[in-house]
């Protein structure tokens, strides 16, 4: 499981340049502050090696848990993809991975990161 607090971000960079389409990121999480729970979600697109921000910071004294993180390659050539953990500006890899056109990263806070192929099966199981 994945929690973030007010100096905690998820982030997403590709190794190179891409070919034609930058891949598609989708992550939902909820915000925990006190006794109320709020749901929320973040869509962006890599930018190739420019580091993104999947899942901003959360408010101060709010813990973020993350859900569900997808990161979808809809380039027409493979790309070299870094999962990291930012923590008050210190980067952590949580997973990297080779990943061919049509394949998804998926994360879950019950089964953690696998690849998804273009058929739908796994490709490779992480952290």
């Amino acid at each position: 499981m994945l929690i973030l607090t007010e100096n905690d971000k998820i982030q997403v960079v590709l190794a190179g340049a891409i070919t034609a389409n930058q891949l598609q990121c989708v992550a939902c999480f909820e915000n925990v502050e006190g006794e109320n729970n709020v749901l929320g979600n973040s869509v962006v697109n890599t930018n190739s090696t420019t580091v993104v921000d999947l899942i901003g910071k959360p408010a101060n004294d709010v813990y973020r848990v993350i859900d569900f993180i997808s990161v979808y390659n809809t380039d027409t050539a493979s790309a070299t993809v870094t999962i990291s953990f930012n923590a008050n500006s210190v980067s952590k890899t949580l997973f990297k991975v080779a990943l061919a056109a049509g394949d998804v990263i998926q994360y879950t806070a019950g089964g953690g990161f696998c690849v998804i192929n273009a058929n739908g099966g796994i490709r490779s199981v992480g952290l």
